[in-house]
């Protein structure tokens, strides 16, 4: 059995950490009506530093990477995919020459590393931006919209 450890995060419940939790048979009390060692060890471990944490049972294969928890039923979901593209991996370091990111949702924040660093958060729905580069390298670009959303990293090789 294996808990998700899960925060309030945009309208869901956004998974922290997924542990393994033994059989509930094993959280039984003890017989003075006190909770065992093991059961009160595993509490505390969900409810550690962050008392609006909550604690659901989930099925082996979900990951705090690529699910979140529906917070009305309580149940995994896969997190979406990201709908934003790139219109080249490649492109001219000149400073004038454009990849354009498209169909980035209101609030995506736009991290780009490579030789030269940048950071921006779109402000509509269905943004699009032109990326120009002036120093060429291999940069990193990765989109990441509102959660539960995943994010979305291009890889871009500029001239």
């Amino acid at each position: 059995m294996k808990t998700a450890i899960c925060t309030a995060n945009n309208g869901v419940y956004e998974i922290l950490s997924v542990l393994s939790t033994p059989d509930p048979s094993a959280m039984a009390l003890q017989p003075d009506g006190s909770k065992s060692p093991l059961a009160q060890g595993i509490e505390d471990t969900i409810h550690q530093n962050v008392e609006s944490n909550i604690g659901v049972t989930v099925a082996g294969g979900v990951r705090d990477d690529t699910h979140y928890i529906e917070a009305d039923q309580k149940t995994a979901t896969q997190r979406p995919a990201s709908q934003v593209t790139a219109s080249a991996t490649t492109v001219p370091a000149d400073g004038s020459s454009t990849i354009t990111l498209s169909g980035m949702a209101n609030n995506t924040t736009v991290t780009i590393d490579g030789p030269d660093t940048a950071i921006f958060t779109t402000s509509t729905d269905n943004a699009s931006e032109n990326l120009t580069f002036a120093i060429p390298g291999t940069y990193a670009v990765t989109a990441q919209a509102p959660f539960p959303a995943k994010p979305k990293t291009f890889d871009l090789t500029t001239t």
